[in-house]
């Protein structure tokens, strides 16, 4: 049997459209840990969906969580890819939604 991922979310553009959705919850393996969200809509869903999930007020405390394999970077702008390159240079897996 596989591990499970911890799986931290930064949501980093200011879209009025939610970076979670319920697609998320089907997949198996994957554990989602923190959300850094600057959509209200992000928030009520993860509280509502991810209750265990926590939510966090700044990016450096999902790519500090040791226990965070991979990180999702929603609708990145061109200033947020030092972000990226960080938690890469953290040993994070990262994808870009």
């Amino acid at each position: 049997m596989e591990a499970i991922k911890n799986v931290g979310l930064i949501e980093c553009g200011n879209s009025t459209v939610p970076s979670l959705s319920n697609d998320f919850s089907l997949v198996d393996g994957f554990r989602l840990t923190k959300v850094l969200a600057k959509n209200t809509s992000t928030n009520q869903f993860a509280k509502a969906h991810y209750p265990e999930a926590e939510l966090v007020e700044d990016y450096g405390s999902i790519i500090a969580d040791q226990s965070i394999q991979l990180v999702l970077v929603a609708s990145p702008e061109n200033n947020d890819l030092s972000l990226v390159a960080e938690a890469l240079g953290a040993g994070k897996q990262v994808r870009i939604l």
